[in-house]
């Protein structure tokens, strides 16, 4: 069984001969292990998908290429009126700030990102500063009526490396989409609660996007893996069940709706707390699949508890924990906790081990082995 054919068992809830193992691994990890930077990446002296291969190769694991490798469908035409300017500001021989300003009919807008040498970019400041002043202006540079590309991005990838694993369709969660844009946490929290008609007019352009989107690649060959609903910022270590309810629950019954009429399953992430969330998505959604269920200190979930209250339906795809364990532990206890992972949620084959976020840069490479035997040990069905 190939790493991909493993991974589509699964998500499809079907019984794989052993329990997938996707360490968790990005870009910023894979670069240091391959004596790269992130300026290497940016500047394409280094592929990202390619490094991320090469790694799944190399430790006998299986990926989800979340980022790097991509299944995208490009935006071909737009009544959006804008015009884009990209400036940047060296800060020193590691860094640099970028500026990216949106000029349209009705003013412009900027956002601003830090690229750094060693770490990810890191935005600044987002395009909305100013609910009633701002949105207009992102709304006609972005339009209402679309076009869109009629393949995916899907079909670029080498098709020796996409047997490693699996890629997906992103899309934001609406309350994710609105951090994105306005970036200052406080400032989208108090959004959230003012619940302002400027702000439904936001939500409901985010979801006629996002829906025509999803409904474009839908109609292309191949169909995408899974589509991957992001949440990070929908977490309940940042907002709460009320927000959660009132913004995001019915736009994700949009798309999975539209999901599984083409068959295709749907995966949700929520990193920090979301014992709850899982709960929620078990009781009022089709979600499929749930990632990375966060243990403490970070999250709150205990994995043999959602396992036998939830794991009937969902597949779980999780969780051993990044800033600790991964980062600081040592192989004999990495291993450990993930024989315990596999034994807490394995049973009836609806189970990917996986970290609980993103592995940080400098997780020592013994400790992302260790995780990898534990799954060939002691995950055969």
């Amino acid at each position: 069984m190939t790493p991909r054919d493993r991974m589509l068992r699964v998500m499809h809830r079907q019984l794989p001969d052993r329990v997938p193992v996707v360490p968790g691994f990005g870009p910023w990890y894979a670069s240091r292990i391959a004596h790269y930077d992130m300026f290497d990446l940016e500047e394409g002296r280094a592929h990202p998908g390619r490094l991320m291969a090469e790694l799944t190769r190399k430790y006998g694991c299986e990926m989800w290429f979340w980022t790097g490798y991509q299944d995208g469908i490009q935006e071909m035409s737009s009544d959006g009126q804008k015009t884009v300017q990209t400036e940047r500001k060296r800060l020193d021989a590691d860094s640099f700030m970028e500026t990216t300003r949106l000029l349209t009919p009705r003013g412009t807008i900027e956002a601003t990102a830090l690229h750094s040498r060693m770490n990810p970019v890191h935005p600044r400041t987002g395009y909305i500063k100013d609910l009633t002043r701002d949105w207009p202006v992102y709304r006609m540079a972005h339009g209402d009526h679309w076009t869109w590309d009629n393949r995916t991005m899907m079909m670029d990838i080498p098709p020796e490396d996409l047997e490693l694993g699996v890629t997906s369709f992103d899309i934001l969660l609406p309350v994710d989409f609105w951090h994105e844009l306005r970036h200052d946490t406080a400032d989208m929290l108090l959004d959230l609660y003012d619940g302002s008609v400027t702000l439904q007019e936001i939500m409901e352009w985010h979801r006629e996007y996002n829906l025509c989107r999803l409904a474009a690649r839908l109609q292309v060959k191949p169909l995408p893996d899974m589509i991957h609903l992001a949440g990070s910022s929908s977490s309940l270590s940042v907002i709460s069940p009320e927000l959660y309810y009132r913004y995001n629950l019915n736009f994700i019954n949009d798309v999975v709706a539209l999901a599984h009429a083409a068959e295709v399953p749907v995966m949700i992430h929520h990193c920090g707390r979301s014992g709850r969330l899982v709960e929620i998505l078990h009781e009022e959604t089709e979600v499929d699949i749930v990632n990375p269920l966060e243990p403490p200190p970070g999250g709150d979930v205990d994995l043999a508890e959602v396992k036998r209250r939830f794991g009937q339906r969902l597949v779980l795809f999780g969780n051993l924990n990044t800033f600790q364990l991964m980062l600081h532990g040592t192989p004999a206890e990495v291993k450990a906790a993930a024989r315990q992972a596999i034994e807490d949620a394995g049973a009836n084959g609806q189970f990917i081990l996986c970290t609980g976020d993103q592995l940080g840069r400098d997780t020592p490479e013994a400790n992302v082995m260790a995780m990898v035997e534990a799954a060939h040990d002691y995950g055969r069905y």
